[in-house]
């Protein structure tokens, strides 16, 4: 197994580690008291949004962790799946700072540390995504 190959699997593990943080997400800012305050129908929307998201994420986790090798051969479908994740998560880095850094840090300055932590995180997912699309 490549070197290249254990760093997809690591970041699969890392995906499908950020899927399940959710559920401490979940607690951390009160998911489970917001929808109290949203009509039935956006309580529903967002519930079935956040299921999709950790979804997508463990899929995208476990195609990482399992076969890696997929992505690195060279194939149209493997250069589509690796385009579709670099946009993916660049879009998710652009988000950062213009959706939640504005209000996720307003009254809890501690939070700069995971704001971070995440922005370094969708830095790193492009990267790897990014380089491995390259080699393609």
């Amino acid at each position: 197994m490549s070197h290249w190959e254990w760093v997809l699997r690591a970041t699969g593990l890392s995906l499908i580690g950020i899927a399940a943080l959710h559920g401490i997400f979940w607690r951390l800012f009160l998911w489970g008291e917001e929808p109290k305050r949203m009509s039935p129908l956006n309580a529903r929307v967002f519930w079935v949004h956040l299921f999709f998201v950790m979804f997508v994420l463990a899929a995208q986790g476990l195609l990482l962790l399992v076969r890696p090798d997929l992505l690195m051969a060279k194939s149209e479908l493997a250069r589509f799946v690796l385009g579709a994740f670099v946009v993916f998560f660049l879009l998710r880095l652009v988000a950062q700072p213009l959706v939640f850094d504005p209000v996720f840090a307003v009254g809890h300055p501690s939070r700069n540390v995971l704001r971070l932590i995440a922005s370094l995180g969708w830095v790193m997912y492009v990267v790897i995504f990014g380089v491995t699309f390259a080699a393609q």
